[in-house]
C-alpha cells in the first residue's frame, strides 16, 4: 500500500503523466511479469565428471604365450564444482517498489522497478586424485538480491464506452542486480582457511552468475510483457473502473 500511495502522489504532482492512470494495476502487472520471468534455479557444473587416463598392466594368454599388456583406464581426477542458486518462495516473498517515476517527452513515462528477493546458494566441491576422492564438501548460504529494472512505457489513449482506455506498451530497457547480503548457513567440518576460501568462492560465484543473467532477466521480462500484450492484458481504464 505504501508503494501505491507513493506512486499515486507522484502521478498527481507530475502533469506530464497521463491523468488517471491506474498505477495499482501497473504494479500488479509488474509483479505478474516478474514472477513469470524469474528462473526456477540457476545451475552450473564446472569440470563435474572430469576424468583422466592412467596406465595399467594386465597379463594375458597362457604358458609361453603369456604377455604383459598395457591398458589405458579412465579414472576421476581433478576438482569438480557444482553451483546452484534458487529464489526462495518468490510468490510470497518478492518485494516490489517503484522509484523515479517521470513523464517522457512523447507522452509516455519511465520508472525504476526495484525487486528484492531472498535466494539460497550452494557450492559443492569434490577433489579427486587419480581415482581417489580426497575431498567432498558443500557450502550452503542464504542471500538477498535486489534487481533494478529501468522501464519505459508508451501510452495510447482511446475513448471507451464510458471512460478513456489506456493501452500500455512497456519495455525493460536495462537491468542491474545487486547482492545485498550473503550469509553462510552450513560449511561442514573444515579447516578454517579452507572454509573461508570456499565461502568466498561461493559468494563470488553467486555474483558472477547474477551478472551473467542480468540481460537474460530483462529479455525474459520483455517476453512476458509481449505475451500479456497479445492476450490483451495491458489495457486499463482509469482507476480500475470497468471499460
Amino acid at each position: 500500500m505504501t508503494t501505491f500511495l507513493f506512486v499515486l502522489l507522484a502521478l498527481a504532482d507530475d502533469p506530464s503523466l497521463p491523468a488517471g492512470l491506474d498505477v495499482a494495476a501497473i504494479n500488479g502487472l509488474a509483479r505478474s511479469v516478474l514472477l513469470d520471468s524469474l528462473p526456477e534455479k540457476i545451475e552450473e557444473k564446472r569440470d563435474w565428471g572430469k576424468q583422466t587416463n592412467i596406465t595399467t598392466w594386465k597379463f594375458t594368454g597362457q604358458g609361453m604365450k603369456t604377455r604383459l599388456e598395457r591398458l589405458e583406464k579412465p579414472v576421476n581426477h581433478g576438482t569438480w564444482k557444482h553451483y546452484r542458486i534458487e529464489p526462495v518462495e518468490p510468490k510470497t516473498r518478492l518485494g516490489l517498489s517503484i522509484e523515479s517515476l517521470k513523464g517522457l517527452p512523447d507522452g509516455g513515462f519511465s520508472f525504476v522497478l526495484k525487486v528484492s528477493a531472498p535466494i539460497t546458494a550452494s557450492a559443492t566441491v569434490h577433489q579427486w586424485a587419480w581415482g581417489v576422492r580426497v575431498l567432498a564438501v558443500t557450502v550452503d548460504a542464504d542471500a538477498s538480491a535486489t534487481a533494478s529494472l529501468h522501464c519505459e512505457v508508451r501510452v495510447k489513449i482511446a475513448q471507451g464506452s464510458l471512460l478513456p482506455v489506456f493501452t500500455l506498451s512497456p519495455k525493460v530497457v536495462s537491468s542491474y542486480v545487486e547482492l545485498d547480503e550473503f550469509k553462510i548457513r552450513k560449511l561442514g567440518e573444515l579447516p578454517r582457511p579452507v572454509a573461508k576460501e570456499l565461502s568466498d568462492e561461493a559468494k563470488r560465484i553467486v555474483l558472477h552468475y547474477i551478472r551473467q543473467n542480468e540481460a537474460k532477466f530483462a529479455a525474459k521480462a520483455n517476453a512476458a510483457l509481449e505475451k500479456k500484450s497479445k492476450a490483451g492484458k495491458l489495457t486499463f481504464t482509469p482507476f480500475g473502473l470497468p471499460r
